[in-house]
């Protein structure tokens, strides 16, 4: 899809051109864990304040979950979301805020694969995590970054063997496919040390929502 299509104000009103909005209820999205704090679904709208992280050594971060699957090959997904708030106070570090995790493959006590990008304060960055603690940096940017208190738009879009990248409608860069977990999964909504609202979901017509 041209980029021109995604034009939308700055605010977000609605999903761009050509893609379908998702509703954020508990009929489509399930609530992981929400890191001692909490999750709420509220006027199609999804809320994430994990707790807060009183040390320098504690961290909390809240998952929701698609109820259905986005497929292995071609999607395209919007995300409009903002971050509000560091809730660690003293000296966040830069990947607190939000990230999108999509192909998410869940595994028994969050053993899982996931593809993510995460738009920081100090720039792009998109990689693989599996398991616990394991991750994979595939590729960094140190623009756009992303503001706290700001809505952003985050667009996701793999075609042709590539992954492509959009940041508040403009393109970030792009990576081979074969370099991302190529596998059907969930869509993650992930918040660490940071409160977040995503309001809304758009996803093109290649997308299977399935339960």
């Amino acid at each position: 899809m041209p980029k021109a299509s995604l034009v939308q104000k700055k605010d977000y009103d609605s999903c761009p051109e050509g893609f379908s909005e998702v509703p954020l209820t508990t009929k489509k999205w399930k609530t992981e864990y929400a890191g001692y704090g909490k999750v709420v679904y509220r006027q199609n709208m999804i809320f994430m304040e994990p707790k807060k992280a009183r040390t320098p050594q504690s961290t909390h971060a809240s998952l929701v979950l698609s109820k259905f699957d986005i497929n292995s090959e071609n999607f395209d997904i919007v995300v409009d979301y903002k971050n509000e708030t560091a809730l660690r106070k003293q000296n966040p570090n830069p990947w607190e805020v939000f990230w999108l995790f999509f192909n998410y493959v869940p595994g028994v006590n969050n053993v899982k694969t996931t593809n993510y990008v995460v738009a920081k304060p100090n720039g792009i960055e998109v990689g693989r995590a599996a398991g616990l603690t394991d991750q994979a940096f595939i590729k960094t940017t140190e623009s756009p970054q992303a503001k706290f208190d700001e809505w952003h738009r985050l667009r996701v879009h793999k075609t042709d063997g590539a992954l492509k990248i959009y940041f508040n409608e403009e393109f970030v860069f792009d990576i081979p496919a074969n370099q991302i977990f190529t596998v059907k999964g969930k869509l993650g909504l992930y918040s660490e040390d940071a409160s977040v609202v995503v309001k809304r979901i758009c996803l093109n017509s290649d997308i299977q929502l399935r339960h």
